[in-house]
């Protein structure tokens, strides 16, 4: 895996190979992409080994805006 990011002074690239086994994504990739993006969340678990194919995602709870809490 290859990892391209900008940091704010210039892109940097990460490479990470297994020693065995493969990445999984979160979400099906057609045949034929030569690149996927994720958020920062998805990315750390996938290189940590975990297996995102079966995951989903909830809903986080937020302070509703102050225009909202009147109503």
């Amino acid at each position: 895996m290859r990892i391209l990011f900008w940091d704010r002074t210039g892109y940097c690239i990460v490479s990470k190979r297994l020693a065995q086994g493969r990445f999984h994504l979160a979400h099906a990739v057609s045949a034929g992409r030569t690149h996927v993006e994720m958020d920062a969340t998805e990315l750390a678990l996938m290189l940590e080994g975990l297996d995102l194919s079966g995951a989903t995602r909830k809903k986080r709870w937020r302070l509703p805006s102050p225009g909202k809490l009147a109503a």
